[in-house]
This record gives structure tokens, sequence and C-alpha cells, in this order.
């Protein structure tokens, strides 16, 4: 456009004064030339400006990464998800998860198809470990695995569940225990004076319940019984699997 204003202004030149051809054409070139210079002068102060705002901001991100780092937060880059890791969040010491795994350890016993009442007392302290319910008489450690392999002949693919976690240094907490299993194995009496059932399919989930386990030298010392539900323990395996008491 500019080129073309020229051009206009220069042929007008020709008819309008007594300038020659050659003086015109030695003008436009200057003329040219002086554009030419101005453009490349204004690009590079643009080019300049372009790159001081770049830097600017490249400095001013750094400084606010050092300072979100020595926060304790976290940086978020383009289409990754942040995790802030709460600074009075504190490790697990390996005590801590030493504890927490033999109750880990127990639930997979327990589960398992080749668990036996031998293997269920060597994860307590003693045979005579004290096992306290709420509602019923404090039994060991021994019945307690008496308790379980009777369940699993009657319910073959027998589940205990929970979310175990650390309550307190040397306890831990087995959160939502549960029970879950199919009635397809042998007869079941959970007591000797209630009828035994014999098995109809039924599938059996229990109400959950919370499981204290103080752990000492990686042995369960002692475990305490919450139940939070109406049916719980053997009593509630049976009602389930469609027993009366």
């Amino acid at each position: 456009e500019v080129w073309s204003s020229f051009e206009l202004g220069a042929q007008r030149l020709c008819f309008h004064s007594s300038l020659t051809q050659f003086q015109i054409h030695t003008a436009q070139k200057a003329f040219t030339m002086g554009l030419l210079q101005r453009f490349t002068n204004h690009k590079k102060k643009e080019d300049k400006s372009e790159f001081s705002e770049t830097e600017s901001t490249s400095k001013s991100s750094r400084t606010s990464k050092r300072s979100i780092r020595s926060s304790g937060g976290s940086i978020k880059s383009p289409g990754s998800t942040s995790h802030k890791v709460p600074s009075s969040v504190k490790a697990k010491t390996p005590k801590e998860n030493l504890t927490e795994k033999v109750i880990q350890d127990l639930y997979a016993l327990v589960s398992d198809k080749g668990c036996t009442a031998e293997k269920i007392v060597e994860m307590f302290a003693s045979p005579e470990t004290p096992i306290f319910h709420e509602d019923i008489p404090t039994t060991t450690a021994q019945v307690f695995a008496q308790i379980i392999m009777t369940v699993r002949l009657s319910f073959p693919d027998s589940k205990f569940t929970a979310d175990v976690k650390q309550a307190k240094p040397g306890v831990v907490l087995a959160d939502d225990s549960t029970f879950s299993g199919t009635f397809t194995g042998v007869d079941f009496q959970a007591l000797p004076s209630v009828a035994p059932l014999t098995a109809n399919d039924r599938q059996v989930i229990l109400d959950p319940e919370r499981v204290y386990f103080t752990v000492e030298n990686g042995k369960i010392a002692k475990m305490e019984v919450i139940a939070m539900g109406c049916h719980t323990g053997v009593g509630g395996i049976y009602v389930l699997a469609g027993g009366e008491m």
C-alpha cells in the first residue's frame, strides 16, 4: 500500500515538475531504502520487547515454582493431575508398616484354602491370647482358630476382608471387617444348642465389625471385636444361612 502511494506520487511528480526521470528514479530508490530501514529498526524493537516480556514471565514462573516447592506444595503441569501432600502428613515408620502387615497377613491366611488352625494360632503370641467381644464371653486364639476352620468347612469360598490401618503405636484397626461365603460345604452348627443346617447354596455377607489388634514383636497380643450391625460372628452366619436362634 505504501509502495502504491509512492508510485502514484512519483508519476504526478513527472508531470508537474521539472525533474528528470533519472532524478525521480533516484529519489524513489532513496525513499524505498529509507522505508526498509525504518521497518527493520521497528521490527528489532518489537522483537526486543517480546523477548523482554518472555524473559520476565519466565523469571516470574521460576520464582513462583521455587516458592511453591519451599512451602511443601506441588506444581501442576499441563495435562497432569496435581497431588499435594500436606506437610503435616508423616511417613510411616518401618515398625508401623510391620504391625499392619501382621494383620494383613492374618486376613489373607483365614481367606486362603490352605489355611489351618495351627497356622492361625502361630499368628498370635500364644494359644491363650485373649479375644474380647462386646456381648459374649472372652475367648482365646485357639478357640478363634477352631471357629474359623468350622466356618471354612461349611463355606469353602470364605473371604474375610477389612480396611487395615494404624490406630496408634502398636495398635492396628481392621475397619469394616466382614465375612462373605456361600453355604455349599458340610453341615453348619453355630452352637451346640442349635440344630445343624444343611448346605443350601445361600450366599452370606455379614455386617461389618471393628477389630483392634495389639501387636507386640510381630505377634498379636490382644484382639478386641466391636460389632457394627445385627448379623455378625458365627451367630450372624447361622441366621443368614437360614437358621433360627
